[in-house]
């Protein structure tokens, strides 16, 4: 493809940091999207073109509303993976991804700036009632992805 001169744009959920080297292996060099669109990055400088947070009251409330719930929730700061503790489930996701994760305590106190991403972690079913509650409390303010 790129030799016929056609740009590849990898458009993707993940961190950039656990992204950025399949784009090097590839050989890829146009900018990639991140983190369900919240980064765009430049994979050979590392340099984030855009960046698109979530603002820290509205995170802030997501979380409390994840961890009432009884989820699990990973917090991306500055393409690093945070958690208020390390759960089984946090520790396959940072393993699977090749990533350093950063045990923090509780997440409301130690989180000082936007997110680039929240994540609640748990069974599927359970994260779908979840999202049926959350969708019209946050209506507009966060966007919900699954994956």
């Amino acid at each position: 493809m790129r030799a016929s001169g056609t740009h590849v744009i990898v458009v993707t959920g993940r961190m950039f940091r656990s992204t950025r080297p399949y784009l090097i292996e590839a050989g890829l060099d146009d900018p990639v999207v991140c983190y369900q669109g919240a980064v765009v990055a430049d994979p050979v400088s590392g340099e984030w073109l855009r960046h698109v947070p979530i603002p820290r009251p509205v995170a802030l409330e997501a979380i409390d509303a994840v961890t009432a719930a009884g989820f699990h929730v990973n917090c991306y700061v500055a393409d690093e993976l945070y958690v208020a503790r390390l759960t089984p489930e946090a520790q396959a996701y940072a393993g699977f991804q090749h990533l350093d994760i950063h045990e923090v305590g509780d997440l409301r106190e130690w989180l000082s700036t936007d997110p680039t991403k929240l994540v609640a972690v748990g069974d599927p079913g359970q994260l779908d009632a979840l999202e049926d509650v959350l969708k019209p409390r946050f209506r507009g303010r966060l966007f919900v992805s699954k994956s």
